[in-house]
């Protein structure tokens, strides 16, 4: 499994929590666990977005958290 997401961050470079979930058929949660794995070995960071940098287009809905949490690949990752 890890393997396959490490291949899909070579192809795509940044992923949302929630677009990971829906591909591997995971909960939010036990992707969470799996890309920390990728992260404490310096494959990938973390990034937040929140609405305060504009990404929240103002809609009367709540943003899903998963959607406002992505995954980017580091420059020095192999």
């Amino acid at each position: 499994m890890i393997t396959k997401i490490k291949n899909l961050f070579r192809e795509r470079k940044k992923i949302t929590l929630y677009d990971l979930s829906l591909i591997f058929e995971m909960d939010t949660k036990a992707m969470e666990k799996m890309l920390e794995i990728l992260i404490d070995k310096g494959f990938i960071t973390k990034k937040d977005i929140n609405c305060e940098m504009n990404f929240c287009r103002g809609c009367s809905q709540p943003c899903d958290p998963s959607r406002n949490i992505f995954y980017e690949l580091n420059s020095e990752a192999k």
